[in-house]
């Protein structure tokens, strides 16, 4: 479980390995991208969607070195401005909502809606 400290202009995060992980601005965390679909036990998974404009493989790099995480592989995702992540712990999932340059994040699972 990570620990939210709020300091001057933004925040950080302690995670379990005591490793701090930037955070956006506390403001901006009351913007959380909307989280769509069902879980699945079976598939714990997200894919995430990012605005417009946002290059998928330069904020995958930066999203990988402040979150810890590491994102599959390039995929047909890429042209459709997303990416896809294996798995998330909740601390980490709410602190991907929250950054600006995520539109919307899904459960992996069944085909989805979101996918159409």
């Amino acid at each position: 479980m990570a620990t939210l400290v709020a300091v001057a202009g933004g925040a950080i995060a302690c995670n379990a390995d005591r490793a701090l992980i930037p955070v956006q601005s506390v403001e901006d965390c009351r913007r959380l991208a909307p989280l769509l679909d069902t879980p699945d036990p079976a598939h714990p998974g997200y894919f995430v969607k990012l605005r417009s404009g946002v290059d998928v493989a330069t904020a995958v790099r930066a999203f990988e070195r402040a979150y810890r995480f590491e994102v599959s592989p390039e995929s047909e995702y890429d042209a459709l401005g997303m990416f896809f992540v294996a798995a998330l712990p909740k601390v980490t999932l709410l602190y991907v909502r929250c950054n600006a340059e995520v539109e919307w994040v899904a459960h992996e699972g069944p085909p989805s809606s979101v996918l159409v």
